[in-house]
């Protein structure tokens, strides 16, 4: 069975600066539709985001790493 991930995606900036949404990625669902994906929340500044992952516990280890891979995508277009 394949993993479920979650991921940052950063989105163009708006009157706020720097946008982002998170992703889920259902691995099921990806093994039987490559390219599947659903937003889990619409955009979001860098503190909503940190805030969300917080309530889940999540380690800012792997918040950092995701608010990284996020900036180094957008920037390569």
């Amino acid at each position: 069975m394949a993993e479920d991930k979650i991921a940052l995606q950063q989105l163009p900036n708006d009157e706020h600066g720097e946008r982002f949404q998170i992703i889920f990625i259902d691995g099921e669902q990806l093994a039987v539709k490559p390219g599947y994906f659903r937003e889990t929340r619409g955009p979001m500044t860098e503190a909503e985001v940190r805030a969300f992952f917080e309530r889940g516990h999540q380690p800012s280890s792997d918040v950092e790493a995701m608010f990284r891979l996020a900036r180094e995508a957008f920037a390569k277009g």
